[in-house]
């Protein structure tokens, strides 16, 4: 069983293009790009873009090019990831983005999610994949709610706004916002305290 989360490899991240229009166009653009290098390469399918790539092309230009290692699927259609992993046969790694659907990745035989709640709580994170392929499935339902709770109060904080709000009530590195978004008010600091730190144990689990 192959899993993995957290990993930083030398890749370039492959969107997708506005307005491409049907098989053709975006057989087209994939394959112009991944001729045009050799590093190490990602594709990332979005539902941003207003389509996703089809599974099959996903597979043959995973055929086709040897650098393509993984592919990003963000989504809500489970039968189109079901489809991808399919189609990639274990030739790549597929994650799919945010921790909505980890587990059903998993399961269906891909090997991780994208998460922004590793820049908060990185140990939380891989946990849910640690106990998974320790076959610890008690444990890995656990971490698994404590991070959807997690993601779910930082979803209510404005995402990134609420994370970097989080990491200095922790006394760690964040950053600050950058235009156009504005800091967390201070009024609303409790609130980030409980439900993303406290609610979570976070400072429990990440050793702070």
């Amino acid at each position: 069983m192959r899993i993995r989360l957290l990993v930083v490899v030398p890749a370039l991240s492959l969107g997708g293009c506005y307005g491409l229009y049907g098989h053709d166009e975006m057989d087209r653009y994939y394959n112009d790009i991944l001729e045009a290098t050799t590093v190490n390469c990602v594709l990332s399918t979005h539902q941003s873009v207003g389509y996703f790539i089809p599974a099959d092309l996903i597979g043959r230009l995973i055929d086709r090019y040897d650098h393509v290692i993984g592919v990003n699927v963000s989504g809500p259609d489970m039968s189109y990831l079901q489809r991808v992993i399919d189609a990639v046969a274990g030739r790549a790694d597929v994650h799919v983005g945010g921790p909505m659907h980890a587990l059903t990745c998993l399961a269906l035989g891909g090997q991780g999610y994208l998460s922004s709640e590793g820049n908060l709580a990185p140990n939380l994170c891989v946990s849910v994949i640690d106990r998974y392929a320790a076959g610890d499935l008690p444990g890995c339902f656990e971490a698994y709610n404590r991070l959807m709770h997690l993601f779910t109060a930082t979803r209510d904080m404005g995402g990134i706004t609420g994370t970097k709000a989080a990491l200095q009530l922790l006394g760690l590195p964040g950053g600050t916002m950058r235009r156009p978004r504005l800091a967390l008010p201070e009024s609303l600091w409790q609130t980030v305290r409980q439900t993303m730190i406290d609610d979570v144990d976070l400072q429990t689990i990440e050793g702070l």
